[in-house]
């Protein structure tokens, strides 16, 4: 997002999104907290987010449950390669199988967020020898 500084518009500008980039973090950081990292006082920082609200940009705050999920990522591979990929995934996760179908292998994962997923994602992507991923979401 381009920083502007036209605030009677109501456009956001840089110290804005430095504010909301906070909030994504954690949005539970106090305006205090936020205001030291920012370097402006505790009342700009409410003050901005207060119009935030207003304006819509700030729709709510959410939080992140700490409940631990988990997901099967399978996955094919260069047969050539089958011992260092196997080595890279145990350091991925612990639970690392071969397995008999369409994937030649799965790599269970435990996980806080989606975010957290996805990194385990990128994280088997990026070895050598990986030619795909699927990723099924554990639900019960």
């Amino acid at each position: 997002m381009e920083p502007y500084t036209d605030r009677k518009k109501g456009k956001i500008d840089l110290l804005d999104e430095k504010i909301l980039e906070l909030l994504r973090l954690n949005s539970r950081f106090t305006n205090k907290a936020i205001a030291t990292v920012v370097n402006v006082s505790e009342g700009t920082v409410r003050r901005r987010i207060k119009l935030l609200q207003q304006r819509k940009v700030i729709s709510r705050f959410t939080i992140e449950t700490t409940e631990l999920k988990e997901a099967i990522i399978l996955s094919k591979y260069d047969p050539n390669q089958k011992t260092a990929i196997l080595e890279q995934l145990k350091k991925i996760s612990r639970k690392v199988y071969e397995v008999a179908g369409k994937s030649d292998i799965a790599i269970m994962v435990s996980y806080w967020s989606l975010m957290e997923l996805n990194e385990f994602i990128d994280r088997i992507r990026e070895i050598k020898g990986i030619k795909n991923t699927e990723t099924m979401i554990r639900l019960k």
